[in-house]
């Protein structure tokens, strides 16, 4: 309701919650758990965004990296993107071991 949405603006950290928006984009294209290597970071400096994911096979053999420079307004857009370059990249089963 409006009123606890007053309470928690009041201590909101806008570059943390954006951060936040990017990488949880990413990581929701990618449906990983915390035992899949994926890593993903969003830097906020002004109004500027930047994102860094990368997807690793887990036995270390083959990597993919993406990057994505926009406005804190596209921050979803960003990150979903990225998880979608990436999920291209890895295709099918890259996740998967042996």
């Amino acid at each position: 309701d409006g009123v606890a949405r007053a309470m928690l603006a009041a201590i909101d950290h806008r570059d943390t919650s954006v951060a936040l928006a990017t990488e949880r984009a990413y990581l929701a294209v990618l449906d990983g758990s915390c035992r899949t290597p994926i890593g993903g970071l969003a830097r906020i400096n002004g109004a500027s965004l930047g994102f860094k994911g990368m997807i690793v096979k887990p036995d270390g053999s083959k990597a993919h990296v993406v990057e994505r420079i926009g406005t804190t307004g596209e921050a979803e857009r960003l990150g979903a993107d990225a998880g979608a370059e990436l999920a291209r990249k890895g295709g099918p089963g890259f996740f998967a071991a042996g």
